[in-house]
């Protein structure tokens, strides 16, 4: 990729989500169509087996995708920052941004769960994605929003 002038030079990785690779194969004619639905095959058998799953095939991660721009053009990535880790701290649970796929569009939360089966273990995961990614203004975003998402705690 490199050679054909797909990738920077001073770039330590090429991205690996699905649309990269759609992008090598239709725009940049690297991947053959029949090659990329084998990468992308192995890519989702690799990624299901990454972490340990119990016998229903769930595993004690959770992940969602938030777009903070949507709350107002003052809510940056510092800000998605506080309210992660302000939350993570409130409830002594692992919250962390894994990764921002388009500027400050859509970022990747996880979390690790704290047992199987619980419905409401995944609420403050669904109410952050719902959070940050409704539409207007959440006006203060750091303490009073944390304490909305986790319940008042």
């Amino acid at each position: 990729m490199r050679a054909k002038g797909f990738v920077q030079k001073d770039c330590a990785f090429a991205g690996h989500s699905l649309r990269e690779y759609s992008a090598l194969a239709s725009i940049a004619g690297i991947l053959h169509i029949s090659a990329l639905v084998d990468v992308v095959f192995y890519r989702g058998i690799t990624m299901q087996r990454a972490v340990e799953r119990d016998a229903l095939n769930r595993s004690n991660y959770a992940m969602c995708a938030v777009n903070p721009s949507r709350i107002s053009p003052s809510f940056t990535d510092a800000a998605l920052r506080e309210v992660v880790e302000s939350i993570a701290t409130v409830t002594s649970t692992l919250l962390e941004i894994v990764s921002f796929n388009v500027e400050v569009k859509k970022i990747g939360i996880a979390k690790r769960r704290e047992g199987q089966g619980d419905a409401g273990e995944e609420r403050p995961l669904k109410e952050l994605a719902a959070g940050l990614g409704s539409t207007g203004s959440l006006g203060k975003y750091s303490t009073g929003l944390v304490l909305r998402l986790i319940g008042g705690r």
